[in-house]
């Protein structure tokens, strides 16, 4: 899971590579997480809305 994600996300957050900002790579993994739970949380919403 880390060898996928990790480096990609430090890269695009950062834009220096994963060896100088391994500390700042830990925070991002959470926060893309909570920004895509939130996301589902609220298209499923709007989904249960129009059905309803």
């Amino acid at each position: 899971m880390n060898e996928v994600g990790e480096g990609n996300m430090s890269e695009m957050v950062s834009g220096t590579p994963l060896d100088s900002t391994s500390d700042a790579s830990d925070p991002t993994l959470p926060i893309a997480l909570a920004i895509t739970a939130v996301l589902a949380i609220v298209l499923i919403a709007f989904l249960i809305r129009k059905m309803g």
